[in-house]
This record gives structure tokens, sequence and C-alpha cells, in this order.
């Protein structure tokens, strides 16, 4: 509570409240020439006393602010109107006079009134940004305490991180520019400004947060805040990061999906000063370990064996793809070097990679095979193929990487062969625990991938193809609903577009299958913990919601395990009886809603 405000209130305790608010008036009211006779004519037209007086303020404020913005206004009517005005900074109606003061002069505000204005969070917020940043850079702590609040959001947007995943979107360039005007990217862009000390403090915040916490998301946020400064034009920044040439080149190569010698020549340029500061490898991982970065150098070693099995393929093949596997092993260091200092990632072992890429290899003549001879069976990966496959995916980031590439590229070409040879091997090296980040985030970014091309290209067949429900969903995706929520939450998200009336129409009376795997992938759930979780109750009960309503639910389902979960929900919510977070809000019930019947 201000001054003025602490004034009233102990006067009208005191006295009597109609005396108090006279004597207020009369002492307080405007002091004009003839004022008084004007207070009739406005209370006859309806205006109260608050009226008048807060059009007055408003139009006394307006003309301050005018003047302070007037470039006569000088340091020394600066200062005498800042004592004047700071002692009512909290009051709304005359807080915009401080702050504009603050504003135009932010570098003669001296040390008490900065400290004045950290110590109130609500203040700080109102500072111009200018005075924000004075405050930030003459104490770095309370700076990393801000950036941990943008680091925090982006980190748990799942829109953000859905998207990161999906590494096939169908218009890359449409991706990157999204990634820009994320808010937290413009809104770190805005704290920066054009500042090279704040921004040194950013990719520090940046360096210590990974340290703690090595998710790739970090190393997107780095590259993006870098390049947002680079389309800005901010160049007394850009230009002092030794990172901005090489996530610039890379950019470019992932905006086109291209790698051509002349951007491999500028990459290897970047290293070169490596080589005379060890400690850029550090920073170079970081940017090497974003997921576009790693789906471009992943996408095209496969490319790159794909063209060495042929017998006019270029001499240089095999140079480039051991070079792209040795950015990737860089990038998947990014957190031991950052550790340990020694600023050089592990060597690769060339007599075990030569396996992987005499693997690759093989898969690629297998499936060349399969096409060439019209074989209409699905034949296992050939046992010494399956030993590499099987001794690398649990324990080597780099054979993952191309691994899932290589089943990507095959699902958006349909090679449902390929598939039934590969997909058992994912399976069989999903990690069993979070503790290594990258390996965890590689599988979840292939399923979302995989989930995705399926969707876009082969929906139809997942029902319709006695092959592919076979393959896809009954021996692949729906076991896969147990090992990540996130990959469960879009299965679900895929049984819904099957109710879109194109793909009802379609399917016909087959969409009922639907109802079987939805029973299946529900019946994995733990329900003490599942029940309180709204996205599973959101997503269940909008498929089978979305089941009723098309086509006059004449394709509607009511999977017993589903409609059991929802009931459990539904018990939670409003009993609270599981300890657990309940779900906010539940969809409105309808007269069609299956939880009825």
């Amino acid at each position: 509570m201000d001054k003025s405000s602490e004034y009233i209130r102990t006067l009208l305790s005191q006295h009597d409240p109609l005396t108090v608010i006279s004597e207020v008036q009369s002492k307080h009211g405007l002091d004009l020439p003839n004022v008084g006779a004007v207070y009739p004519l406005l209370d006859f037209q309806g205006f109260t006393r608050h009226d008048v007086h807060k059009a007055c303020l408003n139009a006394i404020t307006s003309s301050i602010l005018a003047k302070i913005n007037d470039p006569e206004f000088s340091v020394e009517q600066f200062h005498k109107l800042l004592n004047q005005t700071l002692p009512h900074i909290m009051v709304p109606h005359l807080q915009p006079i401080p702050m504009a003061l603050l504003e135009r002069y932010p570098d003669d505000v001296n040390d008490d009134i900065l400290k004045m204005l950290k110590e109130d969070p609500a203040l700080f917020e109102q500072c111009p940004m200018s005075v924000k940043r004075r405050i930030w850079k003459s104490d770095e702590a309370f700076f990393q305490t801000h950036l941990l609040r943008y680091f925090n959001t982006y980190h748990h947007d799942t829109k953000l991180q859905l998207m990161l995943k999906n590494s096939k979107p169908e218009r890359v360039s449409e991706v990157l520019k999204e990634r820009r005007q994320h808010p937290v990217v413009q809104q770190l862009i805005e704290i920066i400004g054009r500042d090279v000390k704040l921004y040194t403090m950013f990719t520090e915040m940046i360096r210590i947060v990974f340290l703690s916490t090595p998710h790739p998301i970090l190393s997107t946020l780095k590259f993006d805040v870098l390049m947002r400064l680079h389309e800005d034009d901010v160049r007394e920044i850009y230009d002092r990061d030794p990172c901005h040439k090489l996530t610039w080149t890379l950019n470019t190569c992932i905006r086109n999906q291209s790698l051509d010698s002349a951007r491999i020549n500028k990459i290897r340029e970047c290293f070169d000063d490596a080589k005379r500061e060890p400690k850029l490898y550090a920073d170079f991982a970081l940017i090497l370990m974003d997921p576009a970065t790693t789906e471009l150098l992943s996408k095209f070693i496969v490319k790159w064996i794909r063209m060495s099995v042929d017998e006019n393929a270029p001499q240089n093949l095999e140079e480039q793809w051991q070079w792209a596997a040795r950015m990737l092993n860089l990038g998947h260091h990014a957190h031991n070097i950052a550790m340990s200092g020694k600023y050089k990632p592990p060597k690769m072992d060339r007599e075990v990679y030569s396996q992987l890429w005499n693997t690759i290899g093989s898969l690629i003549l297998e499936e060349q095979y399969d096409t060439e001879a019209g074989i209409d069976t699905d034949r296992d990966m050939e046992s010494k193929d399956a030993q590499v496959i099987d001794a690398m995916l649990p324990n080597d980031e780099i054979a993952r990487d191309v691994f899932c590439q290589y089943v990507l590229e095959r699902t958006i070409e349909g090679d449902i062969h390929s598939l039934a040879r590969c997909l058992k091997h994912i399976t069989a090296s999903l990690p069993t625990s979070d503790e290594n980040v990258l390996h965890t985030y590689t599988y979840q970014s292939f399923y979302t991938t995989f989930i995705n091309l399926l969707i876009r290209h082969h929906l139809g067949k997942c029902v319709l193809n006695s092959r592919w429900r076979s393959v896809i969903m009954d021996n692949f995706l729906l076991p896969s609903a147990s090992w990540d929520s996130s990959v469960h939450l879009q299965i679900i998200q895929m049984f819904s577009d099957y109710y879109e009336p194109k793909m009802v129409n379609s399917l016909g009376d087959q969409i009922t299958i639907i109802e079987s795997w939805a029973n299946t992938t529900c019946s994995q759930l733990d329900l003490a913990s599942a029940k309180s979780n709204k996205e599973f109750y959101d997503a269940y009960h909008g498929l089978l919601e979305k089941s009723h309503k098309n086509f006059d639910g004449q394709y509607g389902i009511t999977p017993p395990a589903v409609l059991q979960f929802l009931r459990a929900s539904v018990g939670a919510d409003k009993s609270g009886s599981d300890g657990g977070t309940t779900p906010e809000s539940k969809p409105d019930s309808t007269k069609d809603d299956p939880m009825e019947e």
C-alpha cells in the first residue's frame, strides 16, 4: 500500500467519513481558479469527482510524457522530475512518468534506484528494457535466474518438441521459420538487443545448463538465437561468435536439404580455427548436436552409401560419409567434451564402423534384390548383418542415427519387406531408462517421424493390407505404446485420423479394426498413474467421441479397456483419491458420448 492510501485510511478510521471526504476534496482537489463553479455542471452531466480527476491526471501525464520525450529535455530536468515522481512509482496511474524517465536516460540512473527496481519483481517487469539490461549486466546471477525461466518454458513446450522430433517435415523452410518465431526465441532476441555482453552471458548460461541437462533442445535454442541475430543483421554480435560461420553454413544446408562439396569445404574451414583454438570444439559440438543437423548428416550418409553400391559410383563417397560420421560423433559427445574439458571426442574405431557401413550397404542390396526378383514374402536380415545391428544399436548413437534414417527412408518408399527386416531391431534396442538422453531422444524422434510418415503416406494400408497390419501395427507400433507416453499419445492420434471422412469412406467396415487396436494400447496403461493424466484422457475420449459422431455413429467403437480407463479417470477426478494431479477439466458430455452407453 502506498503512502497516500495509508493516509486516507488513517483519516477515515479516526474521523467522520463524510467530513474526511469533504476535507480531502477541498485540500487535494484541482487547484484551479473558479474550478468550484465547474463541479455542479459536471455533476449535472453525471461525471463523478473520480472521473474528472482521472481525466485531468491523464491529460497532465500525457503532457509530462511529451515533455520527457522532447529532444530539449535535459539530464538536469531528468534528475529533478525523477526525484519528484519516484516515490509514486507503485501508483498505476503515475507509474508511466518515472518509467518514461528511466527509459530516456537509462545510463544516468544511480545504483540505489537500480537496486530498488531489481528487488521488486513486479516493478522490475515494468522497467524499460534498457534499464533491465543495465541491471542484468551488473548481476549475472540475477540474469541467469531470468534466463532459466525462458529455458524451462522452451524445453517444456510440447508443440515445439513434437515439431523438432518430426525429422522429415513436409516443408523444412516453414519449420525453420516457426522455430525462429518461437516466443522464447523472440524474447531472448529482445533481451539481448545489440549488447555483446548479454549475448556472451546467454551463451555461458547455455553451457552451464547443458552440463546438468544435456538435452538436444539447448543446441536448437543456441542455433536459432544465433541465426535470428544473423537474420536481423546484428553484425556486432554474430561476427564475434566463432560458431556463426558453422551455424550459417549448416542452416543453409538444412534449409535446402543439400550437402555439396562447396558446403562441406566451408564447414571444414571452420575446424581450421578449432585446431588453433581447441576450446572451440566444445562450442562446435553443441551446434552439431542440433537434431536437424543430425538428420541432415545421417541422411547423406545413407544417400552416399546407397550411391556407392552402384558400379558407376564416384570415388570419394566413402571419404564423405566418414567425414559426416565424424561430425555426428562430435555432436554426440558434446556433453562429454564440455564435462571433461579435453575438447576432442573419442576416436571412432574404423573397423567397427566399417562393419556398420557394410551392413547398411548390404540392406540396400537386399531391398534391390527383392524388387528385381519380384519377391513377395518377408525375409529376415542376414545373420552377419543382424549381429552388427544388434550389437551397435543399444550402444552407439551414430549407428542409431544412420539405421533410423535408413528405416524412415524405406517407410517413405512403402518398402514393407525392408521394414519387416528392420523394425524388430528398433524394438529390441529401446532404452530401458532415460539416463542416456540421446538414446531416448533419437528413438522418440524416430517414432514421431515414423507415425507422421504413416499418416501422410500409408494410413489406409495399415488397415487394408494384412502384411502392413502385421508388420507395422501388430508387431511394432502396438507393443511400442508401453515404451513411452509420447509415442502412446501419437498412436492414439493416428487412430483418430482414421475417422476423417476420406479414410472412413475408403476403409468401410474394416475401420472397426481400430477398436481392437485401441483396446490393445489402452490395456498397456498403468491405470494407477495414467488415470490422472489429462492428455491420455483427452486423447482416448476424443477418439471415442469422434468415432460416434462421424457417419451417425455407424463406425462407433467401445473398446472395453478404454471405457474402463475413462470411467476410472472420471472417478479419480471427482474424488481426488489417487493423490496425484487429476485432470483439470473433462470434455463436455453429449448424448452420443460412449461413456454413457
